[in-house]
């Protein structure tokens, strides 16, 4: 009765009756049913969801005009040289959290998990300065010292989450926009990449949360990747 009344309930009770019908079908081996349910659940979401598509495609060559091999040859080793800074990319569902838990295990090592910091200390760097133009442009515009200062507030940030640590874990998969910043403000930071076959994010991604398997394809750092990135 309420699924055929589904209509009338507001949008995010649609979707999330959508998804629980995906689930109840599906766990009844009634996939065709299921399949009908995730879509029209999938398309009420992405309904609410602001993408330009034009505007991305704009940004990543922007991205790839910014970051040229000469600037980041240039630039290199400007930035702050603290070693507390480590970051994990990857698409969602890629194992991320895994390999932050990973790194975690370690005594010295803080995981923080998805925070918005270097992104929130970008944009304080710009504010400072509002004749700057907007990042990804702005890379260029700062010199070595102001990128050593961009790595140190960072650095001073995240320090105030776990003083004591000697590595802490970023694992804000949006950071891959600011990679090749992070890579001039942070020179010694560490990066570890989780990657997944290419269907396994979107078949991850297009099911609910509640719905989603645990078994996930990823890059996993071993105890000897730890170790080298606890002395590195």
């Amino acid at each position: 009765m309420l699924a055929r009344d589904i209509a009338t309930l507001p949008m995010a009770e649609q979707v999330d009756l959508r998804f629980a019908l995906y689930k109840a079908c599906a766990d009844l081996d009634r996939h065709e049913e299921a399949f009908r349910h995730l879509t029209a659940g999938n398309a009420l979401k992405r309904a609410n969801i602001v993408y330009d598509e034009l505007a991305t495609s704009r940004l990543f060559a922007t991205l790839k005009a910014t970051f040229t091999a000469e600037l980041m040859q240039r630039m290199r080793g400007c930035g702050h040289r603290a070693a507390e800074p480590v970051f994990v990319i990857g698409m969602p569902r890629s194992g991320t959290t895994l390999v932050e838990q990973i790194l975690a295990s370690h005594p010295k090592v803080f995981g923080a998990g998805e925070i918005k910091t270097f992104e929130q200390t970008l944009d304080a760097t710009r504010s400072a300065a509002p004749d700057r133009p907007p990042f990804p442009e702005l890379a260029s515009s700062l010199s070595g010292e102001a990128l050593g200062s961009l790595g140190a507030a960072y650095v001073a940030r995240i320090k105030a989450l776990a003083p004591q640590a000697s590595r802490i874990v970023n694992k804000m998969p949006a950071n891959f926009l600011f990679v090749g910043l992070i890579r001039l403000a942070c020179p010694r930071r560490a990066s570890s990449i989780s990657a997944a076959t290419p269907s396994t994010p979107a078949s991850q991604s297009s099911r609910p949360a509640s719905s989603r398997g645990r078994r996930i394809a990823t890059t996993s750092p071993s105890s000897a990747a730890i170790t080298a990135t606890m002395s590195g």
